[in-house]
């Protein structure tokens, strides 16, 4: 009897091991403060895309990233700031298909665009467009912000780190540019004209 229930009790914490570890792997992907999958997801994500060979759909990637944010820190203060992430992450999630949002980290966020390239242009104007509207308000104040945006479709044959790269030179040269707006990376070598 003590035997069986001395396996009984090794079979229960494996169990609860492996449950405990599943829900570890899970929040291990995931951000914290805007409930988003994370740089960690978007990275294994983008991997299983691209690593069965060209997709079989056009996509594009989109780097996101609020403009002057340390300065809505220092006005507003860190909760005010998370707030705004909050808020913005929400927006994004409500303007883009499902799962294709990520907090990258800080203020900057990834989206994964599915379509031709009229589609994913539409789309990237459309999310800058709500973001200029949006208004979040934190103990009473009103806060509003815009975003930049580098944005590169997929070429064929082309890495996750080559593309990754070209979004992230992208959303570069928008900041560089004067902010508030949408540029595009459409080869391998360099991002270009805003859209």
């Amino acid at each position: 009897m003590l035997y069986f229930m001395l396996v009984l009790a090794a079979l229960a914490g494996l169990f609860s091991g492996f449950l405990l570890g599943r829900q570890n792997s899970r929040f291990a992907l995931r951000d914290s403060l805007t409930g988003l999958a994370n740089k960690p997801a978007f990275n294994k994500h983008l991997q299983s895309l691209l690593g069965n060979g060209p997709s079989e759909s056009p996509f594009a990637i989109f780097f996101l990233d609020i403009d002057h944010f340390k300065q809505i820190n220092d006005r507003y203060g860190h909760l005010a700031g998370d707030e705004v992430l909050r808020q913005l992450a929400t927006l994004l999630s409500q303007n883009c298909q499902p799962n294709s949002v990520f907090r990258w980290g800080g203020d900057e966020f990834t989206i994964l665009r599915f379509g031709n390239r009229e589609f994913v242009q539409q789309s990237a104007r459309e999310i800058q467009q709500a973001i200029s509207k949006l208004s979040t308000t934190y103990q009473q104040q009103s806060i509003r912000f815009t975003a930049s945006l580098g944005a590169a479709l997929c070429n064929e044959n082309e890495t996750a780190s080559e593309l990754v790269k070209r979004a992230d030179q992208a959303l570069y040269l928008a900041k560089s540019r004067g902010r508030d707006q949408i540029c595009w990376s459409d080869s391998t070598s360099q991002a270009n004209k805003p859209a």
